[in-house]
């Protein structure tokens, strides 16, 4: 596949990927996100010349996705170094392996069709990057302050997300239909999905797709963290450490509800085939 037919499809797949909801994002205005179309044509640039030279390799898309696993934790490691040029090394990783995390879907697309297990893989790598993320940001709070309470919450962080019962309710959807359940009435599962999309209120919205583990939050973040290594002194780093336990603690709480209520309308429309 040519360099401009792949670069075409990459920018196809992003819009319509982008548009969809919750996000509804136009990449083509410039006057309402400069920044986030800037970045999104960055690293779709730059993964679209990746995918021209591993599209003829042995190289498949999973393999991608391990490399961005291994990115992502390699960032948040450099981020704990008690080393200024460490830690700026940690934020550049950590700010291009989006593009890898890019390519990884494309790849798969070019040379294949994309498969469930390589979505699961891609899942599986958005937790690692985020643990990653949380695990070097708390340390360096730690190494700026020598403040024992940031070590207590990037475990109290880590635990909260390794207990969330929405991944506990996907498995156990998952094993009712490997038992061989299945949907009463077509109409009434499409009804179901759309009370659940309509469930997504205030907090979801900010805390999921507004203050979260990528895009503008962390790139606002590693400019502090390079303000704070100039001037030799933490300034605002722990306060947004603080907004990510909270962000935590009102998530867990916000999926238990949202899963509970959800299962039970699910189930009520499922019967043994």
């Amino acid at each position: 596949m040519k360099y401009q037919a792949i670069r075409k499809l990459h920018y196809k797949r992003e819009k319509k990927a982008l548009s969809k909801p919750p996000l509804h994002f136009d990449m083509h205005n410039w006057l309402k996100s400069p920044y986030t179309c800037f970045k999104i044509r960055l690293y779709i640039e730059l993964s679209s010349i990746i995918i021209y030279f591993l599209q003829n390799t042995k190289i498949k898309s999973n393999d991608v996705t391990f490399i961005y696993v291994f990115l992502s934790f390699l960032g948040g490691i450099c981020l704990a170094f008690n080393d200024s040029k460490i830690i700026i090394f940690g934020i550049l990783v950590l700010f291009f392996k989006v593009v890898v995390d890019s390519a990884d879907g494309l790849l798969a697309t070019v040379k294949y069709k994309p498969t469930i297990k390589g979505a699961a893989l891609d899942s599986w790598g958005g937790t690692v990057s985020a643990n990653s993320f949380i695990f070097g940001f708390g340390i360096y709070c730690f190494n700026f302050t020598n403040n024992v309470i940031f070590l207590y919450i990037v475990v109290l962080i880590i635990f909260l997300k390794s207990i969330d019962l929405k991944k506990d309710i996907s498995m156990y959807l998952i094993n009712i239909l490997n038992e061989g359940y299945i949907f009463k009435n077509k109409k009434k599962k499409t009804k179901t999905f759309k009370k659940s999309k309509k469930s997504i209120g205030i907090i979801e919205n900010f805390f999921k797709h507004g203050f979260n583990y990528h895009g503008k939050t962390l790139d606002f973040i590693f400019l502090i963290i390079l303000f704070e290594l100039y001037s030799g002194k933490i300034l605002l780093s722990q306060y947004f450490f603080y907004l990510f336990v909270l962000r935590e603690l009102i998530m867990f709480i916000y999926n238990i509800i949202v899963s509970i209520k959800n299962t039970e309308s699910i189930e009520r429309n499922f019967i043994k085939r």
